[in-house]
């Protein structure tokens, strides 16, 4: 087990500077936890499995197993995908992504974005924290499995804190679709404003 811990330890120092920052910014170490890791120098890749556990920056990835390029930054996630970032949580079958940028898909996707939003989607395609497309999803502000209210669409693309565009949307109230748009914008802000 102290030889794990040791492996852990030498992997965050090595995974330490990410060519692409600049040297203006903050570089943060990638920590690996996991039952089982093997490490490919020559590929720079590292591949986990059992009980793993990922953080970079803030963000938290839990996963059955999972490979990850040691200078992309870019993550492959299998089983049981959990992904948390603040007030954020996400539950998935599988996930590609890039910690540094923290772009990607998520497969077969629920949970929650900044305790507000909760969400579903076959494929959730994440540009950062900013903006994210739903497909074959859904997207509600009532917490629970039968909310009061919910959208339910092909394809929408949320942009936090502007505005939710919901294409080809129907609108369910209490389990029965009441209203089908072809297009639809809604504010998708977590703080009031004025005006």
């Amino acid at each position: 087990m102290n030889g794990l811990k040791l492996l852990i330890f030498l992997l965050s120092l090595f995974l330490a500077p990410i060519p692409t920052l600049s040297s203006e910014e903050k570089r943060e170490a990638i920590i690996v936890t996991a039952d089982q890791l093997e490490h490919q120098t020559e590929k720079h890749l590292v591949t986990v499995q059992g009980n793993v556990v990922v953080e970079y920056a803030g963000v938290i990835l839990r996963t059955d197993s999972a490979e990850l390029d040691t200078v992309s930054g870019d993550i492959k996630a299998f089983g049981n995908v959990q992904l948390i970032e603040k007030n954020s949580t996400i539950n998935a079958d599988s996930l590609e992504m890039n910690l540094q940028t923290l772009s990607g898909n998520i497969y077969n996707a629920n949970g929650v974005i900044i305790s507000t939003f909760y969400l579903t989607g076959k494929k959730i395609t994440w540009y950062g924290k900013e903006k994210f497309v739903l497909e074959e999803g859904s997207f509600t502000s009532c917490p629970g499995p039968n909310p009061d209210w919910i959208f339910k669409t092909p394809r929408s693309e949320i942009r936090m804190e502007d505005i939710a565009i919901f294409r080809g949307v129907s609108f369910w109230v209490k389990g029965v679709p009441t209203l089908y748009l072809p297009y639809f914008i809604i504010p998708a802000k977590t703080k009031r404003s004025s005006g």
